[in-house]
């Protein structure tokens, strides 16, 4: 049986010999895809950076403001590109697995009743991440979603009062002003509460270790492929 099993491994060690670009598939080739997988996923097992597109074509402050959310996001690499056409255009040529396009209009769409809309363009071979794209992205505009939810109920109520305290609408422009400052000063105070909100609610949720285990910590994600590889 031994000398089988080392008459197999010298043929097989014969063929390689003759054939050295088979020492780079078995042997390169796997370290080459373990070191890509550490660099996109890391050692954490954490959310992995998604590196995608950027097209901004509205000049609104809340159009900036997703932009810069975006930009500032943790687990996102944002490229800007100039308008929706050449982001799709990346996308389509695999470049990056998607883009988000903030339309044109969209700051002053977040202050009516439909509110505004935010395109993620997704490369369709890499379809199956759309939900992590679309997670990530939601949780950096988020703030800025509720920003903007603030000052639409502020501008309608007050709309709304002005209304029905000066149905004849007299005073125009010193009206308009007057709702513009109360508006103003509404967002400001009620903004700070949300934000406080946010940073220290209420109710939060505590994680706590239970008293004894002895079940070892889950392997990260690099940690389940690499023996595989």
């Amino acid at each position: 049986m031994a000398r089988q099993l080392w008459s197999l491994i010298r043929k097989e060690l014969a063929l390689w010999l003759k054939k050295p670009g088979q020492w780079i598939i078995v042997f390169i080739v796997p370290f080459l895809f373990i070191w890509i997988f550490t660099l996109v996923f890391g050692g954490s097992g954490g959310t992995p950076n998604v590196a995608m597109y950027l097209g901004n074509e509205d000049a609104g402050g809340a159009a900036e403001a997703a932009a810069n959310a975006l930009r500032n996001a943790p687990n996102l690499e944002i490229e800007t590109l100039p308008d929706r056409s050449e982001a799709d255009r990346q996308v389509g040529a695999g470049q990056r697995m998607a883009a988000v396009v903030i339309p044109a209009g969209f700051s002053e769409a977040t202050l009516t009743a439909q509110g505004g809309r935010i395109e993620i363009i997704v490369d369709p071979a890499r379809a199956e991440h759309a939900a992590i794209v679309s997670g990530l992205v939601s949780a950096a505009v988020g703030p800025v979603m509720i920003d903007a939810e603030v000052t639409r109920g502020i501008n309608q109520q007050l709309g709304a009062s002005v209304q029905a305290l000066n149905p004849s609408g007299e005073g125009g422009q010193d009206t308009q002003k007057m709702t513009q400052f109360l508006s103003a000063a509404l967002k400001g105070v009620v903004s700070a509460q949300v934000q406080e909100a946010v940073d220290h609610p209420l109710v939060q949720v505590e994680e706590v270790s239970a008293s004894k285990s002895n079940a070892p910590p889950p392997p990260t994600l690099v940690e389940s492929l690499v023996p595989g590889y």
